[in-house]
Order: C-alpha cells, then structure tokens, then sequence
C-alpha cells in the first residue's frame, strides 16, 4: 500500500500484519483495517492467489477522511495450475488460500490490535454469502465449483484451534 511509504517492486513482500496494523494506526475506530481484512479474505476464498498489495488502496474524502477503496483486480487463480499457488500476500503464517483457517484471522486480528470475534464473525458472514450464491458458479467446471465450495466450508464449519 502506498500510504505505508513501499515502492512498488515491494507489492509482494508486504504481509497482511503490516498492512493491518498501520490501519490500525490510521483510523482508531479499526473500521479501515476490518475492512481490509474482509477484501483480503474475499481474495483468499476466492483463491485469488495474486492478491498482492498493489490491489489494496485508500479513498481520501474531501473532508480528509479515509475509506477503503472498491475491491480491484480480483481473480480465481486456484483453479488454474500454471499459476503460482502461493498467497501473494499470506495470513499470518498460512501462504496457501486452502490452508487458512478462522484460527488465521482470529490471530491476525489479535495481532493486530483488532477485535478478534468482530473479524471471525465476518468471515463466517462472508463464507456464508459466498456459498449461498453458488449459483453464479453454475458455468464453472465442477472441479472450480467444488474448490468455490470447499474455500467457503473451511470457514463455517470448523472450529477455531489455536
């Protein structure tokens, strides 16, 4: 992100730690950094593996304020093997989209600074939302809808482990 002082060449190296505590620092209501987190999320459970962080970016109001930036460059790389499976940008630890669990965001939110059940509540949210409008997938190959599905059940139905 470029209010963190990065140059572009570092897009890649920038983890999802950073970039939710310097939000954190931003705007002490948290509201930026639990948007963030619900961006990278949409990423990672749509297995957008190239959600680097180039693809995040501040709104500044008139009136100074500042607001997360629409959603951009979002894409489903999982389902496409010739591209790199690593998260461009990882949750603390996991650099895999089907590798991250809600344990991954309660422990970012809690590294963060951020309010850990406010964050899990919104994955599951987003889980939910995702899953319930499956239908859209219904032009996908079946291997692309079952991974669509299997992203968004690994956040609703397992049980956080530390």
């Amino acid at each position: 992100m470029q209010s963190m002082g990065m140059h572009a060449r570092q897009k890649y190296s920038l983890g999802a730690l950073a970039v939710t505590r310097h939000l954190m620092k931003l705007d002490d209501t948290g509201n930026l950094a639990h948007e963030f987190v619900r961006q990278l999320a949409f990423n990672v459970m749509a297995g957008n593996t190239d959600s680097h962080g180039k693809n995040y970016s501040l709104r500044i109001a008139p009136d100074g304020s500042l607001s997360m930036s629409p959603l951009y460059d979002a894409l489903t790389s999982s389902t496409h093997p010739h591209f790199d499976q690593d998260l461009a940008m990882g949750v603390v630890g996991a650099a895999y989209p089907a590798a991250v669990t809600r344990a991954h965001w309660a422990k970012l939110a809690t590294r963060s600074g951020m309010d850990a059940d406010r964050v899990v509540t919104d994955m599951i949210s987003l889980a939910n939302a995702m899953r319930n409008n499956l239908d859209v997938y219904d032009a996908l190959e079946s291997k692309e809808r079952n991974l669509a599905l299997a992203a968004t059940l690994r956040f609703t139905s397992a049980p956080i482990r530390s």
